[in-house]
C-alpha cells in the first residue's frame, strides 16, 4: 500500500482501502485506464520494482515452508515448493530485464 492524499491505495490496482484492511490480489482486470503514455511509463517504472520485491517476498516464504515440509518428512511437497521458488526467480529475472529495457 502507498498513501495518496493520506489514504492507503494499492499500487497495482489503485483501489482505496481502509486502515487495517488486508489486501492481496493477483488478478487484475483493467480496461480503459486513464492517462497517456507518460503516465503509463511512470506506472511501469513504479510497478516493475514493486512486482520484483513482492515476488521475492513470496519466494522467501516459500523457502521457509519448503524447509518446514522437509522437517515433516514431506520431501515431495518440499520439492514442488522449491520448483515454485525457481519459477518466481525466473519471473523476477524477466521482470528485471523488462525494467532494464525500460530504463535503457
Amino acid at each position: 500500500m502507498i498513501l495518496i492524499n493520506n489514504r492507503p491505495v494499492c499500487p497495482s490496482c489503485d483501489n482505496p482501502h481502509t486502515a487495517g484492511e488486508g489486501h492481496h490480489h493477483h488478478e487484475h482486470h483493467h480496461s480503459g485506464e486513464p492517462g497517456g503514455k507518460s503516465d503509463k511509463l511512470a506506472r511501469l517504472r513504479f510497478l516493475l520494482p514493486y512486482w520484483i520485491e513482492h515476488n521475492a517476498e513470496h519466494a522467501s516464504k516459500f523457502r521457509e515452508w519448503a524447509a518446514e515440509a522437509r522437517g515433516m518428512k514431506l520431501d515431495s511437497v518440499a520439492a514442488h515448493i522449491d520448483e515454485a521458488v525457481e519459477m518466481i526467480e525466473a519471473c523476477n529475472k524477466a521482470l528485471n530485464k523488462a525494467l532494464e529495457a525500460l530504463e535503457g
